[in-house]
């Protein structure tokens, strides 16, 4: 069976998980679409901009469902393993926050720069001569 490694929110230690991990987005999707410049976007660009790997953690289904569309610094319960609830380490929200807005400035790095090349994009189309 395979064995994969993640942090668990409730003992912000990193541990070895036998199932199936699932592809938790940190700074939630809900989030991102609201950020400022998404909608503006092509579906192209936004599927590019959601599968950014740096907002993706691995997490077991359990937290997953539980994390939902949460900011990771507002996730104070999750389901263990052993079927209860259980408070979600300070430590870990602590870090979640201080990760939360690294991750928040780094994708609207990601959604200006991609505004800015579809803007490049849509006025080479519109340029119908090529300078000499």
């Amino acid at each position: 069976m395979q064995s994969n490694r993640y942090l668990d929110p409730i003992t912000n230690e990193w541990t070895d998980w036998p199932g199936r991990m699932e592809a938790d987005h940190f700074v939630p999707v809900r989030y991102i679409k609201t950020m400022p410049g998404f909608q503006k976007l092509d579906s192209r660009w936004q599927g590019i901009i959601l599968r950014y790997e740096g907002n993706i953690q691995p997490l077991p289904r359990h937290h997953n469902r539980y994390k939902s569309d949460h900011m990771p610094s507002e996730w104070w319960f999750t389901l263990g393993s052993d079927g209860e609830f259980h408070p979600v380490n300070a430590d870990y929200l602590a870090e979640a926050a201080k990760w939360e807005q690294v991750i928040i400035e780094e994708i609207q790095n990601l959604i200006d720069s991609s505004l800015a090349q579809l803007n490049q994009e849509q006025r080479d189309k519109r340029w119908p001569y090529s300078p000499p």
